[in-house]
């Protein structure tokens, strides 16, 4: 898969070890998107919000990928903002 090539063989079988071993199943709990550098050379996790707050499953997988790959993972939560709520300065 592409993450295991990003990540790493190592990283990728140890974080699926452990969100199994912590009970997760299927998706549950995942961010949304895994984004990753053209170059390979940064990866991180994002999650998108708009009106809905993070649920417990999503802190518990995030607190399981902190827990396993320390430093390297990378975990973004973006709000997001429709367009006609944003003040001008902040258009495109």
């Amino acid at each position: 898969s592409t993450m295991r090539k990003v990540i790493g063989a190592k990283h990728f079988s140890a974080l699926r070890t452990a969100l199994l071993e912590a009970g997760f199943q299927g998706v549950t709990g995942e961010p949304d998107l895994f984004c990753w550098y053209p170059d390979g050379s940064k990866w991180f996790f994002a999650e998108a919000k708009h009106k809905d707050k993070l649920l417990d499953s999503q802190l518990n997988w995030f607190g399981v990928c902190h827990k396993t790959l320390g430093d390297a993972a990378d975990i973004r939560v973006y709000t997001l903002i429709p367009e006609d709520k944003l003040a001008d300065e902040h258009r495109p």
